[in-house]
């Protein structure tokens, strides 16, 4: 039984189920930060090219690391109070964000 939580969204979407496996995840042997959930580059490439999924690509690195070189379309957010903002604050964008399921891809330096 799916039941919305506080933000009206089905407890389901917040489940690691089949469904919400979506990426191959990078082999743990080869992640510098396993609990990340690290996809590979060939993964996100993937998706890139699939493009029959909504996807943001969040760039956490600083300004002038992002400015040298980023993945195309990219959102450079390298403030912490910005992120949580938009991605743990905005109701109304989590619950589209859901209701579309977005894949949100963090990139950071340990990328």
């Amino acid at each position: 039984m799916n039941v919305p939580n506080s933000l009206g969204i089905e407890d389901s979407l917040f489940q690691e189920t089949d469904e919400a496996q979506l990426l191959e995840k990078l082999d743990m042997a080869d992640a510098f930060r396993p609990e990340m959930n690290p996809i590979s580059p060939s993964t996100l490439a993937f998706l890139m090219r699939e493009q029959n999924r909504p996807y943001i690509v969040i760039d956490c690195r600083w300004d002038y690391e992002y400015s040298a070189g980023h993945i195309q379309g990219a959102q450079n957010i390298d403030n912490p109070t910005l992120l949580e903002s938009k991605f743990f604050q905005d109701i109304d964008n989590i619950r589209r964000l859901m209701a579309e399921r977005t894949i949100l891809v963090f990139h950071c330096e340990f990328s």
